[in-house]
């Protein structure tokens, strides 16, 4: 329990650090790439202004940094209302030559778009009185530039994810130290007060006796002697709980699951026949699985208890074991009223559903929360579900 606990803080703790990463892993490269795009409307804006041409260099302070603008490769294409060709500019980039400039026009043109990116050059179409300028800006520069960060930014989040994995893995001991000795302390109170409980319940048991000899049997004593059983069957079940709670490996060998179910049907069937509770039962033969066989008897112990407990009118209880695939599947239904709750809480230690709560029903709410951790330990799955005007209680081993 101790080590799925600190697996369960490492999973969470990485996977919250994890989008939080990638969140500001992708805002920074949005931000980044609008600022690199805004940039090349700027360029494109300076250039459709002022006719396709660019400011002169300045002459005298060589000493400051260049500005970007003058550092542009771009080519323009000029024409009339007509959209013939009244120039081409391709003075400023050497990788096009006038044909291919007109190529690209021509493509432009075709997509009816006023802008855009067309290859490796983002463009703009500017309608002035009565001249068409296309602008065409080359954008790799730019390109390369986004796709060389956000590669960056990808190695340094899995660089970071690793850093903090080991600061977590390091850490998790320290951050669950508080919880383990709650669960400590609480495992040694039950030890301790199941083993001062069972001295004075042993006593009143021999008193009782002692009474019952001495006065005969008669309402009182009985009473006392069902308080004292239902005492010691709570300790014998708390103490269950906080032994299944450590972690303890299942005594796993081949045992036949379908004489395992029988048996245990067996050892109701008087219960059965004095509460006139009709029990159909579909049991494949010699079902075989690897298992602790006492823990086992116990789940199917515990959901058949909990189905004869809470059966109602009709009273029916229909116990199913089958394979499904690669799956051991075992079913115990019973009917009863639909209970509006969330019927996980039914595996919840102490947990009795309010209509329950009756002395007519014996019960200390534990069983459930044994058979869950029963099945956890087999690697299976445990879930309740309302159907059938009942509650089905289905384990996938």
């Amino acid at each position: 329990m101790i080590e799925k606990m600190r697996k369960k803080f490492i999973s969470i703790m990485m996977l919250s650090l994890t989008v939080v990463l990638i969140l500001i892993m992708s805002l920074v490269n949005l931000v980044n790439y609008y600022q690199l795009k805004e940039q090349t409307n700027q360029k494109i804006t300076y250039l459709a202004e002022n006719d396709g041409r660019l400011p002169q260099k300045p002459k005298d302070d060589f000493e400051k940094p260049m500005n970007p603008i003058f550092e542009t490769r771009y080519f323009v294409v000029h024409l009339n209302e007509n959209y013939d060709i009244l120039n081409i500019n391709t003075s400023h980039i050497s990788s096009i030559s006038s044909s291919e400039a007109l190529t690209y026009s021509q493509q432009v043109l075709s997509t009816r778009s006023s802008q855009g990116i067309l290859h490796d050059y983002q463009y703009r179409i500017v309608e002035n009185q009565n001249e068409i300028l296309i602008v065409f800006v080359n954008v790799v520069n730019q390109q390369e530039a986004v796709r060389s960060f956000f590669v960056s930014s990808v190695w340094i989040v899995l660089a970071s994810l690793l850093i903090l994995f080991v600061i977590v893995v390091l850490a998790s001991r320290q951050a669950i130290n508080p919880l383990l000795r709650a669960i400590e302390k609480q495992k040694q109170f039950i030890t301790d007060a199941s083993h001062e409980i069972k001295t004075p319940l042993a006593i009143i048991s021999a008193n009782n006796e002692v009474l019952e000899l001495e006065y005969g049997k008669n309402e009182w004593i009985t009473s006392n002697q069902n308080q004292i059983h239902r005492l010691n069957s709570l300790l014998k079940k708390m103490m269950t709980l906080s032994k299944m709670e450590e972690d303890v490996k299942p005594e796993k060998s081949l045992i036949n699951f379908s004489e395992c179910v029988e048996n245990t049907l067996q050892g109701f069937s008087s219960l059965l026949r004095q509460k006139e509770i009709h029990l159909e039962t579909t049991i494949e033969e010699n079902i075989m699985i690897e298992a602790d066989v006492e823990m086992i008897q116990e789940l199917v112990n515990i959901l058949m208890d909990n189905a004869v407990k809470y059966v109602q009118d009709p009273n029916y209880i229909l116990v199913k074991l089958y394979r499904n695939h690669l799956n051991c599947i075992f079913e115990v239904f019973n009917t009863c009223p639909q209970l509006h709750i969330e019927l996980d809480q039914l595996f919840e230690r102490f947990y009795r559903y309010d209509k329950a709560r009756s002395s007519l029903v014996k019960g200390q709410g534990i069983g459930l929360s044994i058979a869950k951790l029963v099945v956890q330990a087999h690697g299976g799955k445990i879930k309740a579900n309302y159907q059938n005007n009942g509650l089905l209680m289905k384990v996938e081993l």
